[in-house]
């Protein structure tokens, strides 16, 4: 390149002086290796969208991107439905579906096949002999334990080399489907890969609601109070959320088709990745719903139930703190005397995935005993049975048919207090279960799944009978704070002490709540994968042929 340009020198500057044709040399080598840099760059990326491209299977193959498929939260029902749903579609029976997860769960296919069956009451015959899975080493590198600094980011990078251990090892799908959100890996199996990209997207990676909590120095699980005490922190953290927030809306502009869980989620992503008009569609996440319609709205026994995974964002802590005043109401009000059989007790059924997900369950444990709460000692899977004295038992890993009939069937109370949860399966199931549900007012639960809220319960615990005796159309309560909670609590409680049966109000909620809840199941989901995602999936299946 440089003897080139030595020779095309005298013809380019003639007639120029020797000093003024030297000014010019620096930038003409400069855009030179710049341009050469440019073409071996667009070479080398287009030899890898070749080599990938050779990579890519004669059999129409749908990839799922779900590294903790062996997890039973949430978002692995909606992984498991999906294939069901796909499995059972006669359209999509040329089709080949794998999914890429990691190596850190220890199971065997077939035992993850069985525990997801067993767990979400879901078959998958069906689909078994089209289904695939493919571990993935590289995973751990997106574990956020690994990051107590710049989580998001490193998380995000880490994912790229599970992206390309795919590309690398197993092969080129011809449709990737993200049900996991690692949106780094968009750009990956778009551009190079040149894949279909679709997302099932459970909760916006940022979005306003964290850049605003930053901007106003609000402590929160995403915020400790050490950047929220610091102008200087904050506005370095602003920058990192800005500049993150750019790289979102990129990886956001390769997805061919968003579907989110929640309206709130949909709003988010509007806000950040703007996707043009056809390309997102709200599919609500499956939810059970028919397993609980035999259940029964009386008579129910004077539990207080939470079911949510033991992770910081959940918020026990605010369960913990409101069930303490309901208790100290409870002894000092005359209940405690009058009604001793009715004496309330808190339930916390959650998941462990982790160890740190027990270390959590044994901090609130800890935090229990703080607030004088008597705490059921040994770890437990029994039924709902209340012998013994205690007033919080914590539950791990209850099965999917002892949750329903042990549990869903007997709790009067249902609790839920993560701020800006994307949906809230969780709520959904208590209150089609007929249990009287207390959510926080935000995220899914308040744009989609408690509509309308009752409000007013939250205000004061004190009964009023033209309240209480007046129609409504309320499917449950909203709160935020730790006295919304016990003062709601305390209303139920009160209404509920004649003969462990509801009174006209809470029981009309009841019914509303349950018919509310047909907006969230498994039907609606596999109607809106049929409008949604497997037309798509059918014309990419159309390509191969």
């Amino acid at each position: 390149m440089a003897s080139l340009l030595g020779m095309l020198a005298p013809v380019l500057f003639a007639g120029l002086s020797l000093p003024v044709a030297s000014l010019f040399l620096p930038w003409i080598y400069t855009l030179a290796f710049a341009s050469f840099a440019l073409v071996m760059q667009f070479t080398f990326f287009a030899q890898l969208r070749q080599m990938y491209a050779t990579r890519r299977s004669n059999v129409h193959t749908v990839a799922f991107f779900h590294p903790n498929c062996a997890g039973k939260g949430g978002g692995e029902r909606v992984l498991w439905s999906m294939l069901h749903c796909l499995g059972n579609e006669p359209s999509l029976q040329a089709s080949n579906f794998c999914i890429l997860a990691d190596d850190l769960s220890g199971k065997s296919e077939e035992e993850i096949l069985t525990d997801a069956e067993r767990t979400f009451g879901i078959s998958l015959e069906h689909v078994k002999s089209r289904l695939s899975f493919h571990f993935l080493s590289s995973c751990r590198y997106s574990d956020p334990g690994l990051y107590p600094r710049l989580t998001m980011f490193r998380q995000n990078i880490g994912s790229l080399y599970a992206a390309f251990e795919v590309l690398s090892d197993w092969g080129t799908p011809h449709v990737l489907i993200d049900t996991n959100g690692q949106p780094f890996i968009y750009p990956v199996f778009r551009l190079l890969a040149q894949c279909q990209v679709i997302t099932y997207t459970h909760y916006p990676t940022i979005s306003s609601n964290m850049l605003s909590r930053v901007r106003d120095r609000s402590v929160q699980v995403n915020n400790s109070a050490n950047i929220a005490r610091s102008s200087l922190f904050t506005s370095l953290k602003l920058a990192y959320y800005y500049a993150f927030a750019f790289f979102y809306w990129l990886c956001g502009r390769c997805v061919h088709f968003v579907m989110a869980n929640s309206n709130w989620t949909a709003g988010h992503l509007k806000q950040v990745w703007r996707p043009a008009s056809g390309r997102m569609a709200v599919v609500f996440p499956p939810c059970a719903v028919t397993d609980f319609a035999s259940l029964a709205f009386e008579p129910r026994d004077p539990v207080i139930l939470s079911i949510a995974q033991f992770r910081p964002e959940k918020h026990h802590e605010l369960q913990l703190e409101a069930f303490a005043s309901v208790l100290k109401w409870w002894k000092s009000s005359g209940y405690s005397a009058q009604y001793p059989s009715l004496r309330p007790r808190l339930f916390l059924v959650g998941s462990t995935r982790s160890v740190a997900d027990e270390q959590r369950a044994n901090m609130l444990k800890a935090l229990a005993k703080n607030y004088g709460l008597v705490v059921e000692e040994r770890a437990t899977t029994t039924s709902l049975i209340q012998d013994g004295d205690f007033d919080v038992r914590f539950c791990y890993n209850v099965p999917h048919h002892q949750l329903v009939n042990e549990y869903l069937a007997k709790a009067v109370i249902g609790l839920h207090t993560m701020r800006d949860e994307h949906f809230g399966i969780g709520v959904v199931e208590l209150m089609a279960s007929g249990v009287i549900t207390i959510a926080h007012n935000s995220g899914g639960p308040q744009s989609d799944i408690v509509c309308p809220a009752d409000r007013t319960s939250i205000m004061s615990p004190e009964l009023k009978d033209e309240h209480t005796q007046q129609p409504h159309e309320f499917t449950g309560i909203l709160a935020e704070s730790s006295e919304e909670y016990a003062n709601a609590m305390i209303r139920i409680l009160q209404d509920y002490r004649h003969e462990q049966r509801l009174g006209k109000y809470f029981s009309t909620l009841q019914h509303n709540a349950r018919h509310q809840c047909a907006r969230f199941s498994e039907e609606v989901f596999y109607d809106s994968l049929k409008k949604h995602l497997i037309p798509l999936l059918v014309n990419s299946q159309r390509s191969v042929r």
